[in-house]
């Protein structure tokens, strides 16, 4: 096994699964649901890069920002349409997930068919950007990586900052944590509410732009789904630190356990999808409420996000 090649995988795959899986916390947190559509917003946001960058010859930055547009617009869609009426009418938990199920499919098949209407010869799969050595280190230092730990990094603070220190954050936590409560204390929720779909949106139109460096296809998100919920679980469902820590453990468990089982007993990268879940499994049994509820976390992390 390549050791270095498997530390650049790991590092890969740990922001790939922060950034991917943040939204779902986020969505968890403030509306209390597992959202399956997530996974297609980012195949949404994966495409709205791809088509203007090879079809349309857009630089990177325009393609960029189209990928983070078209998933914004996704996920204020999804509000708007399906889970702001289903609040409004007192609807379970339970029936929101179903419908983003729904949303899924919808968003996936539409993909489907932008691909097959402009070009499924050159689009159904495809690699629209190359990762490139930037500098060599112990691990060789590409644009992808940077890139990736930058959103990564960025994402966190960011998302720290605005929970912890501003009026806007204070008010999406007490949606979360007590809706009726928050509506009574005049926290706005025609405004708060969009503001999370946005920024669920720019997290997968992130996750967008570093797929495209990977390789895409109309179900990579749906995909990625459950190496995704496997980390938002793990990380306790509704804990930003805990979904960072739990991205860190199971992305270079994931890389490691592959690349070994594949270099010693030749098993096939195929089953790799697996790992996640497995780690997952164990972790749960030492770890049942996640690892933020865990009582070492909680007792260092005091912040309550």
């Amino acid at each position: 096994m390549d050791f270095q090649a498997a530390i650049y995988q790991s590092l890969i795959q740990t922001s790939l699964l922060f950034t991917g899986g943040i939204g779902i916390v986020i969505a968890y947190k403030v509306f209390k649901f597992g959202n399956f559509a997530h996974g297609d917003y980012i195949t949404v946001g994966a495409y709205a890069m791809a088509i203007p960058l090879l079809k349309l010859h857009w630089n990177i930055y325009l393609s960029s920002l189209s990928s983070i547009f078209f998933s914004v617009l996704s996920c204020l869609l999804t509000y708007y349409f399906a889970v702001k009426p289903l609040i409004s009418r007192k609807a379970s938990a339970l029936f929101i997930m179903i419908a983003s199920l729904a949303v899924g499919i919808l968003l996936r098949f539409s993909v489907y068919i932008v691909v097959n209407v402009i070009d499924p010869y050159t689009l159904s799969s495809v690699i629209s950007l190359i990762p490139q050595i930037v500098f060599n280190s112990f691990i060789p230092v590409t644009d992808l990586l940077l890139t990736s730990l930058f959103f990564t990094l960025s994402l966190f603070i960011i998302l720290l900052i605005l929970l912890i220190k501003t009026k806007m954050g204070m008010e999406i936590k007490a949606l979360a944590d007590n809706r009726e409560l928050a509506l009574i204390s005049g926290v706005r929720p025609g405004i708060i509410e969009p503001i999370v779909w946005i920024i669920i949106g720019i997290t997968t139109g992130l996750e967008g732009i570093l797929l495209n460096y990977l390789g895409i296809s109309p179900e990579v998100g749906f995909t990625m789904l459950i190496s995704l919920f496997s980390a938002a679980i793990l990380g306790g469902v509704d804990s930003i630190i805990g979904i960072l820590i739990s991205s860190i453990l199971l992305g270079f468990i994931d890389k490691f356990t592959i690349l070994y089982l594949s270099s010693t007993y030749n098993v096939s990268l195929n089953y790799e999808p697996v790992i996640p879940l497995i780690a997952m499994i164990i972790a749960l049994i030492f770890f049942p409420r996640g690892i933020a509820n865990s009582k070492v976390i909680r007792k260092v992390m005091r912040v309550g996000v």
